[in-house]
């Protein structure tokens, strides 16, 4: 019979961390006051051991959610990071926790089935509503509100905040046919990739 995996508990968190379970909570509840490179470790721990606290089920025992899902690429991106941090901050002096999801090395054909999963698990019953960083997929099936951060595909069928990668490529380019340079490569992303086509449009825009 298979042994059953142990609970990751905020106290092993805290002791992988290297810091205090109140450092830890105050992190999981958005407090602004922790240095941000002890933010962004204790989120990263977070996201590889894969703890998720008790908020889901409190919220289902109280009726009470005040809980906002992220789902997340590979935790070794920086942007993820840079991502929840940006949320941290964002509800700090809110009602809200955040329950974080990160879909870990995935191969780009799995990505989608990822996505989908998470998604399902942060459904309307738990969460007030999943934010979900760089989607690969164009649609979700979920009763729960949901926007994209710089979602991979083009038209997406959910609401999304997109970064300013065509005028951000528009602007290096001005920048450097002002200087005079004439021969300018571009090394963009995978066409697939709606960012990465926006820069490329944005390059060749400004030739």
């Amino acid at each position: 019979m298979p042994t059953k995996k142990r609970t990751v508990t905020i106290q092993d968190v805290a002791k992988k961390a290297g810091v205090s379970v109140s450092t830890v909570s105050r992190v999981l509840n958005g407090k602004a006051d922790v240095a941000e490179n002890t933010q962004e470790k204790i989120l990263s721990v977070i996201s590889k051991l894969g703890y998720t606290s008790n908020l889901a089920a409190r919220s289902m025992r109280s009726r009470r959610k005040d809980l906002l899902g992220l789902v997340v690429p590979d935790i070794g991106f920086p942007y993820s990071i840079e991502v929840m941090k940006g949320i941290n901050r964002a509800i700090a002096e809110s009602k809200f926790d955040l329950l974080v999801y990160t879909m870990g090395d995935v191969k780009k054909s799995g990505a989608v089935i990822h996505e989908q999963h998470y998604v399902s698990l942060l459904n309307n019953s738990i969460t007030d509503g999943v934010i979900i960083v760089a989607s690969a997929a164009a649609e979700f099936i979920t009763d729960a509100p949901i926007i994209a951060v710089d979602p991979h595909v083009i038209n997406p069928s959910y609401p999304s905040v997109q970064g300013t990668n065509y005028h951000g490529a528009l602007d290096v380019m001005n920048y450097l046919l002002q200087l005079g340079h004439k021969r300018i490569g571009f090394i963009c992303g995978r066409p697939e990739i709606a960012s990465a086509e926006r820069r490329l449009t944005g390059y060749k825009d400004a030739l």
